[in-house]
């Protein structure tokens, strides 16, 4: 029913996003989400194709996806390659918390994600924090080899982060859903440990991921071209019966103020 206006929503984003040589917003697939060479911390390496981030040092280093996303349904699943230290942290970031980590480099100080506002994440140790605060949400450790998918519905502002595992030939689930995700966010990883490897395994977009924006002014477009509103809801609703709403009546009539106060001191005087 409002497929024209999803088409002309995706060929615009599609055209948007070729004409620019910068990071898009809602336009990534899996083989094009990476972490991003532009903002690596000191000690981390980047491979195959920038999926891959692996650690060399006992300090802490930060590094962010190089794809900002905002305005759809996602899910990232991210490859635990080698994380047997889980001194580690894994999430999402809005654009402030690199800011805040590169002056701490310059001032030699450790930025952690654990506190910062502008993060949401998860230690290896299955702790959540969140913009600053620790919250329990009953995750597991994460382990080497086992995934980890954040999914962002920016549409209702919910971050969830899922494990999975299979202990004793049972299937086991972890699953942390956080309200107040921010507008625009990309993963972060921060390492603490030698030889932490993590990978951005897939990503998924749900829905188109169409932000609002787009939508306006798809409609703003359709309008344009056809005159009016109710032209383009003819077009797109065409064939679409709907109910006249039903005005509100009651043959109940209902005590004013005074009369109930009149009939409790009946009651209470009878009583």
């Amino acid at each position: 029913m409002l497929s024209e206006a999803r088409r002309l929503a995706t060929e615009a984003s599609t055209a948007e996003a070729s004409s620019s040589a910068s990071a898009d917003y809602y336009g990534c697939h899996s083989s094009q989400f990476t972490w991003d060479p532009a903002h690596l911390g000191p000690n981390i390496t980047l491979s195959a194709d920038n999926r891959t981030a692996t650690h060399a040092t006992s300090q802490w280093n930060s590094v962010i996806g190089a794809q900002w996303l905002r305005g759809g349904l996602f899910e990232i699943k991210v490859a635990t390659d080698n994380v047997d230290n889980s001194s580690f942290y894994i999430g999402v970031c809005e654009h402030g918390y690199w800011e805040t980590y590169a002056a701490g480099i310059e001032e030699g100080e450790d930025v952690l994600p654990r506190d910062s506002q502008h993060v949401i994440c998860m230690h290896g140790d299955g702790r959540m924090f969140i913009k600053g605060l620790e919250k329990q949400w009953g995750m597991m450790r994460l382990s080497s080899g086992e995934p980890l998918v954040i999914s962002l519905d920016f549409v209702s502002g919910v971050a969830t982060f899922k494990q999975v595992r299979t202990v004793s030939g049972k299937r086991k689930e972890a699953v942390a859903e956080v309200a107040g995700l921010f507008g625009e966010a990309t993963v972060v990883a921060c390492f603490g440990g030698r030889e932490q490897q993590l990978r951005i395994e897939a990503t998924a977009i749900e829905d188109d991921g169409l932000p609002r924006e787009k939508v306006r002014d798809t409609f703003a477009t359709a309008t344009a071209s056809r005159g009016s509103w109710s032209k383009v809801r003819d077009d797109v609703f065409a064939g679409t019966e709907f109910q006249e709403p039903v005005p509100f009546s009651s043959s109940k009539k209902i005590p004013t103020y005074a009369e109930q106060v009149r009939d409790i001191a009946r009651d209470l005087g009878s009583s």
